[in-house]
């Protein structure tokens, strides 16, 4: 199956490169985009072949209305990847969160039920965005704390070999919108 769906992937046009990690089952699915890519028509193409591999919830691919992508407002000047978008789509059959990067990269994982589940979802997109192809970090710690009248949300990451990172950033969004920026910036801080 594994095969299968990154040969779907990459016959859409406007996807470069497909990167589906896992042995039987697709464990993360992470897509770059050619820099000329209509980046919202090859994302409504992605979740059809993503919902055709029952990756998304029934109600996801029975649902006519797209998923909705936050924008997440990160520029970088000198012109690093930076994380565009976030999504969190939910549904009778479970969550689904969405992350989406400058370089065209995009990267879908379930959640598992709960705010912690979610908030782990969270970190695996935007790790397989942020640092791809190296192991995703542990979640140790999430903060939310009142900060001289401004919400802001810290993160502190495991990567493992005793190489921990912590980020923070306002709230000025959704929760999940706040995270993935703390743990954008924990990884490329």
């Amino acid at each position: 199956m594994v095969d299968v769906l990154r040969s779907e992937l990459l016959s859409i046009d406007g996807v470069s490169e497909a990167i589906v990690s896992g042995l039987d089952s697709p464990e993360s699915v992470r897509v770059v985009l050619s820099p000329d890519a209509n980046v919202p028509v090859v994302e409504l193409l992605v979740h059809e072949v993503l919902s055709a591999h029952g990756l998304l919830s029934d109600s996801e691919k029975e649902s006519s209305r797209e998923p909705t992508l936050v924008p997440i407002g990160m520029s970088d000047s000198d012109g690093r990847n930076r994380l565009e978008s976030l999504a969190v789509t939910e549904g009778v059959g479970g969550v689904t969160v969405t992350a989406s990067s400058s370089n065209g990269g995009i990267a879908t994982r379930p959640a598992r039920p709960g705010a912690v589940g979610v908030a782990e979802a969270v970190v695996a997109v935007v790790a397989e965005l942020s640092i791809p192809g190296q192991p995703c970090p542990a979640l140790l710690v999430v903060r939310d704390e009142e900060l001289d009248g401004s919400n802001v949300v810290t993160v502190l990451l495991d990567l493992g070999a005793g190489r921990r990172r912590a980020g923070a950033a306002m709230l000025d969004g959704g929760r999940a919108y706040g995270l993935a920026k703390a743990v954008w910036q924990a990884l490329n801080g």
